[in-house]
């Protein structure tokens, strides 16, 4: 992880771009549509928190779940049950940044891939350079001041996975770089446990799996599927197809 913020640094501080190729995905706002939580996933398992907590990013090993905020680490395991808080004192983050950006870093095919908030480059991380992975645009709509990125491109298994939003409205876009499989769209339905709401989705450290979030009122019955919910959020997670 050292080795990964030197290098993001560098990048910040120097804007230092080695061997750029002219790879560049549009993706056509026009063509983008509801889509069911089932078209994209082989499962979906929610976990209801125990307590109430501000969740600012989510990991998951085999045996628990670690939720960030701002100022704690809040350790559960995979029922939801409460573990520990480990209070930081000050700001904490998941992710590299500065006052202006922030870096989020994933993995594919075992490199470094790097991408900013507010920006449409993605970067790959080698040894002594950082160089240019892809770029993405939009098309059909005119970019101008609505257009705000308000994501941070990273990996979902073998799909680049990108977030952002157009005059409030937010957008996803899913693409396989292995079977060219696109998902292009501006609402997630779930039609899985049929919570109300958008869901807004988010990449996992676990390769292949994302999670959204929902709360309370979202949910229409006082247990999902025999699991009870408790007095805080629900957390769902989900594997790609």
């Amino acid at each position: 992880m050292v080795k990964f913020t030197c290098f993001c640094l560098f990048f910040l501080n120097f804007l230092l771009v080695a061997g750029q190729n002219n790879k560049i995905m549009s993706i056509d706002l026009k063509s983008a549509r509801p889509l069911n939580l089932s078209s994209i996933t082989e499962k979906v398992v929610p976990i209801p928190l125990e307590d109430q907590v501000s969740i600012t990013n989510i990991s998951l090993t085999d045996e628990y779940l670690f939720v960030s905020s701002i100022r704690s680490f809040t350790q559960y395991d995979l029922t939801g049950k409460f573990i520990r808080r480990i209070n930081c004192g000050g700001f904490i983050s998941d992710n590299i940044s500065n006052a202006s950006s922030k870096c989020h870093l994933s993995l594919y095919n075992d490199k470094i891939i790097a991408s900013f908030s507010h920006e449409s480059e993605i970067y790959q991380i080698e040894q002594d350079k950082i160089i240019t992975f892809t770029e993405w645009n939009t098309i059909s709509l005119v970019r101008d001041s609505k257009t705000f990125y308000g994501g941070t491109s990273s990996f979902i298994g073998d799909y680049l996975f990108i977030s952002y939003c157009y005059d409030y409205q937010s957008y996803f876009y899913l693409k396989n770089l292995k079977t060219s499989e696109k998902y292009n769209f501006n609402q997630l339905v779930d039609d899985v446990f049929h919570t109300s709401g958008d869901c807004n989705i988010y990449s996992l450290n676990k390769k292949g799996y994302f999670y959204f979030i929902k709360g309370k009122s979202e949910i229409n019955e006082n247990s999902i599927r025999n699991i009870p919910i408790k007095n805080g959020h629900v957390v769902f997670i989900a594997k790609v197809k």
